[in-house]
């Protein structure tokens, strides 16, 4: 944060906020602090501290308790005699108290005070730092400040953390942009490093933002500390729930969570990356480097093998990997991409963006971080350059479109395309308009003057649907717009009127005029056409086999091919006439077509594979009805496309993989003596389902291991095979078969295998609310879909009792957000009681009132339905229709929780494991039903038959967890 400043000496503090009455606050109004040093703060990276004359008793116990407290937390407290807010010493940056910091009646969270911030300009970098507060090592800590933001003001909120020197040793930030005029609060989550001495929280408007930003209610929370005593503070023991809507549960009894001593992260494997995969989202041709290098290239951002993101420049005049440069960012998604009239290119990652100076010599190439355009936005989706050099970008959750000159690097924000619409998705620039194509509630395409702020709608009202619109292009004075099923419009840009309604356009849409002609170049139906632009007529370019263009394209435009890099049989159709258009598939497909000769040359494109992050992951260790394990494998699906399946066969320690099966979002693995053993797997987008067979016989029955009265396995059956090194094989795709799709469904987010069937739980599609449960039968390949079994829920848990049961009975759990770009729905999440039998739902209750989603189901042999939420571990008994068991396991607020954030499985030691909002990891015995929180937290969680845990971190890499660390219960 650009952290050069220094701040004022403040030696003491000499009052009390009237509203912390904790014991950090005793311990500051008792003078603790009074001798406290802030020196030069070069870099914010060091506070010295004097050593106080002595240790009070009442020091010892705020340390004790990790500083759970801020003094002053509301301003409410007054200032101390240099003028500042007690409790809040030190000014950072550029700050001038009564200038650019003062307190405020004007705008409060709750209270009298708040505290105001203004930033004049765009590169200053004020603030404001608390007190030291003492903390723990290897406690996690969390601050929370409403904050709101006037305009295009930015707040910002740091947790930053001290050793005993008073080096600022680790920071973490959050930050939240003036989006809406209404308070909101930042969160900011960390865990002290072993060397932490303290804390300190800063409100702080970076230099990029300018603007006015009201901090109030900052609250300091020590969340190691207080957890296990969390559910007894907020509920007394022995309270009911009151019955809500859907139906009455109670509680029988209240919990408290015990904290184990051993943390599981020095208790884990780390078993690599097993899904890598060529990862390509935007890929744009152009200019290459004007000083050495192509002459023409294609630019994609991927990740490199080792999963950092890298610019891979490809030669268009052959289709070989020129170079790939660095790119300064952690990870992300490669989403948009132009080039700059000034010879640069423009790429973005996600919310981030970047520039490359394509005029530099070769040799010194590299990529440029330009930031966050428009804050609070975590996506850019599209970038265009206009006739002026102006690039305009379209962006997500705010649907905004921001211009950015590059003569000044200056960006504005032009607000959202469309209001109420998440979605700026697709951007193009024409004449003196910015088309944008906007959506999720329903579809529109906007004409934006970016001079004058006019906006118009242009889409028909026969294409205004739920969902997002497609695709744009600009062809000489043309706008080509996608809607839906290969239909594209074609538009005056000059008029704003629609000329052409074309059918059957594949993409990319036409966006260059072919030399010499008034020709845009376009696929119809695979094969090559050229759009007259004067006669607006659509016209074959060329036919038959020689005029196909290769599905999948991402990328194409002009270029000189050179013939002796190309395999001789070939080389004859460009050494006399070597411009042709080519293109690059996701395929990695290179495709050069002789405008002449109308033949095509194709080759390969050789990219390194980089690590795909692990979407779902589930194991098949099941229960019987008296407590006893059947063994497993392991299954797991890669992320957002091109996805990916690997399947662990733990017995033999052998991983096989399958490549680009699309973004993966559940799996289960179903066995039986007519089909054999498949894994079945949900993909987003359109809720597809498929199986993949993994083997042709049913698996065997292995001997279960019974457990003994305390839950632990009472044999060596119990943990099964022993440990391997595992290895990566080649699976093989022709074994992967899609069933069908759920319609008016996207996400299959919940998926179980029961008596013989599949279950799916589905989230809706874009601007749309009210899920699916689905059942899969593979002995007449019947997908039947039962929609709304929750009115306007999403259903995002599935569970069922064990196999040998005789119950016909499963259990779903739901979540009140639907599909993206549409609010909630009103009310709390629901459990439900499904009859497989006569399909129909047998019963409905609202378990915990207050919790909007409920991620997680597990039925235990006693049958108890356990479930996980935000904030809570919970049990269901479904003969007494009531909750028997509620434990709190998080604080009051928790990050965005939307579909399934929490995750459960039964362990190989006959427990039951669970994460909840990647931030706390459980475990829970089923015989005692006691709740033991584990330090250390991870996000999707399986058991397996080798005795171990698999886990990860919400990234590409596969944990294996010890189940039994040293010194657990």
């Amino acid at each position: 944060m650009g952290d050069t400043s220094t701040t004022s000496c403040r030696p003491t503090i000499t009052a009390v906020s009237k509203r912390a009455a904790t014991v950090l606050t005793t311990a500051l109004a008792a003078g603790l602090v009074t001798g406290l040093v802030w020196g030069p703060l070069l870099g914010g990276d060091k506070i010295l501290q004097a050593q106080t004359t002595a240790r009070t008793e009442a020091e010892t116990t705020m340390e004790a308790q990790g500083g759970a407290g801020l003094p002053n937390p509301g301003f409410e407290g007054g200032v101390d005699a240099n003028g500042l807010p007690q409790g809040w010493p030190s000014l950072f940056g550029a700050t001038k108290w009564g200038t650019h910091l003062t307190l405020s009646k004007e705008m409060v969270w709750e209270g009298e005070w708040s505290l105001r911030l203004d930033d004049p300009q765009t590169d200053l970098g004020l603030g404001l730092r608390s007190a030291m507060i003492p903390v723990q090592p290897g406690h996690q800590y969390r601050v929370s400040v409403h904050v709101f933001n006037v305009r295009t003001a930015t707040g910002s909120v740091y947790l930053e953390f001290w050793d005993e020197k008073g080096n600022r040793i680790f920071n973490t930030f959050r930050w939240q942009p003036g989006t809406k005029d209404e308070w909101s609060e930042i969160v900011v989550e960390g865990v002290a490093p072993k060397d932490a001495r303290s804390a300190t929280v800063l409100l702080y408007s970076s230099g990029p933002a300018r603007g006015v930003v009201f901090f109030d209610d900052v609250r300091f929370e020590d969340l190691t500390a207080t957890a296990a005593s969390a559910a007894a503070a907020a509920f007394p023991a022995g309270a009911a729930i009151a019955p809500a809507q859907g139906g009455a549960a109670g509680v029988a009894a209240l919990q408290a969570p015990v904290l184990a001593p051993e943390p599981w992260p020095e208790h884990r494997v780390l078993l690599g990356h097993p899904l890598k995969a060529l990862t390509m989202r935007k890929v744009v041709l152009g200019p290459g480097p004007a000083n050495g290098g192509p002459a023409r290239a294609i630019y994609a951002a991927i990740p490199a093998e080792d999963g950092r993101p890298v610019l891979a420049i490809v030669d268009a005049a052959c289709g070989k990997l020129w170079r790939t440069l660095e790119v300064p960012a952690a990870f992300g998604q490669a989403w948009a991409a132009t080039f700059g009239l000034e010879g640069a290119l423009y790429f973005s990652l996600d919310g981030q963006w970047f520039r490359v100076d394509l005029n530099r010599p070769a040799e010194l190439l590299q990529v440029e971080a330009l930031g966050h355009p428009v804050p609070g936005e975590s996506i850019i989706w599209s970038l265009a350059t206009a006739a002026d050099g102006t690039i305009y970008g379209g962006t997500y959750p705010g649907g905004k479109v921001f211009a950015y000159d590059p003569v000044s690097r200056k960006v504005r924000d032009l607000g959202p395309a469309e209001p109420g619409e998440a979605y700026a998705r697709h951007v193009a620039a024409g004449g003196e308009w910015v088309f944008v194509s906007t959506g999720s509630q329903h579809a529109d395409l906007i004409a934006l003057n970016p001079r004058t702020g006019e906006r118009r709608s242009l889409l028909p009202d026969p294409y205004r649907v739920t969902g997002i619109m497609g695709e744009l292009s600009v062809a000489g004075e043309r706008l080509f717009a996608a809607v839906s099923g290969g239909t594209v419009l074609v538009y005056d840009i000059r008029t704003l009127s629609l000329l052409k309604t074309l059918s059957g356009i594949n993409s990319p849409l036409p966006s260059f005029v072919l030399p010499g002609t008034d020709l845009a170049p376009v696929s119809h139906n695979g094969s090559l056409y050229a759009y007259d632009l004067i006669k607006d007529e659509l016209m074959p370019y060329s036919s038959g086999i020689m005029g196909f263009v290769p599905s999948g394209m991402t990328a194409w435009g002009l270029a000189e091919i050179d013939p002796d890099t190309i395999p001789e049989n070939r080389r004859s159709l460009f050494q006399e006439q070597p411009l042709a258009l080519v293109g690059m598939t996701g395929g990695l497909d290179f495709w050069a077509f002789n405008l002449t000769q109308k033949q095509p040359w194709m080759g390969k494109v050789e990219l390194p594979k980089g690590p795909v992050r692990i979407n779902s992951l589930s194991g098949n260790l099941r229960w019987r009805s008296d407590g006893r394990l059947v063994e497993g494998d392991l299954v797991a699906g890669g992320g957002i496309s091109p996805g990916g399946l690997f399947v662990l066969d733990t017995a033999t320690g052998t991983i096989e993989t399958v490549e680009r099966t699309g973004q993966i979002d559940s799996l289960a693995i179903l066995s039986s003596p007519s089909t054999g053993t498949r894994v079945y797997f949900g993909v987003y987008p359109g809720a597809r389902i498929f199986y993949y067979q993994y083997r042709d016989e049913a698996a065997s029955a292995p001997a279960p291991a019974r457990l003994g009265a305390g839950g632990e396995a009472s044999s060596a059956e119990a943990t099964g095979a022993k440990a391997r090194e595992i290895t990566l094989v080649a699976g093989d795709a022709a074994r992967m078969t899609q069933v069908g799709s759920i319609p008016d469904q996207d996400r299959p987010v919940a998926m179980i295998a029961f008596a013989g069937k599949v279950y799916i739980g589905t989230v809706p599609v874009y601007g749309r609310r009210g899920g699916a449960l689905a059942e899969f039968d593979p002995e007449t390949n019947q997908l039947i879909s039962f929609s709304n079994i929750v009115p306007e829920h999403s259903v995002v848990a599935l569970a069922a009792p064990p196999e040998d049961s005789g119950q016909t009975w499963i259990y779903g759990a739901t979540s009140v957000t639907g599909g993206l770009g549409i609010e909630k729905a009103r009310g709390w999440a629901r459990l439900f009681v499904w009859d497989t039998k006569t399909r129909q739902k047998v019963r409905e209750i609202t378990p915990l009132p207050g919790e909007e989603a409920i991620g997680a189901l597990l039925v235990a042999p006693d049958g108890l339905v356990w479930g996980s939420s935000p904030h809570y571990v919970f049990a269901y008994d479904p003969i007494a229709d009531r909750v028997v068991i509620r434990v709190r396991v998080l604080p009051d607020s928790v990050a965005q929780y939307g579909w399934r954030e929490s995750f459960m499985t039964i362990g190989p030691d006959g427990k039951i494991y669970g994460t909840s909002s990647n931030r706390v990891s459980f475990r829970v015995d089923p015989v005692t039903h006691e709740v033991v929180l584990l330090a250390g937290s991870y996000n999707r969680i399986a058991g397996a038959r080798d005795g171990r845990l698999y886990a990860t971190t919400g990234g590409s890499e596969l944990f294996a967890l010890k189940t039994n660390p040293p010194g657990s219960s």
